[in-house]
């Protein structure tokens, strides 16, 4: 029977909480105890070989969707797009407004 390395069963963990739901930052810390700078160093690496996507946006401690939560990219999708601010959306209200949109 091969041991697993430790790194190897957390970045298992990891993979298999991903595919099941999104998960953030903090989720994938108190999933596997490895510290926040690894796990985003994971995340980076493998959002670069596109075996992960940000697959929805979470709401942070003021209710603004600004955290990302990761999930395994099995079909190949791009990222879900990050929701416009209050702020930005009546930005873009106005502007439709002006052009003769909505």
């Amino acid at each position: 029977m091969t041991r697993l390395h430790a790194g190897a069963k957390a970045v298992a963990a990891m993979l298999a909480a991903m595919r099941d739901a999104p998960q953030t930052f903090d989720d994938l810390v108190k999933l596997t105890g490895v510290a926040q700078p690894r796990i985003a160093s994971w995340i980076k690496e493998f959002r670069a070989q596109s075996v992960v996507r940000i697959g929805q946006w979470k709401a942070d401690p003021r209710g603004i969707l600004c955290v990302p939560a990761f999930a395994l990219n099995t079909i190949g999708r791009a990222d879900v797009a990050r929701p416009l601010s209050k702020k930005d959306q009546a930005k873009v209200d106005r502007l439709a407004l002006r052009s003769g949109g909505v």
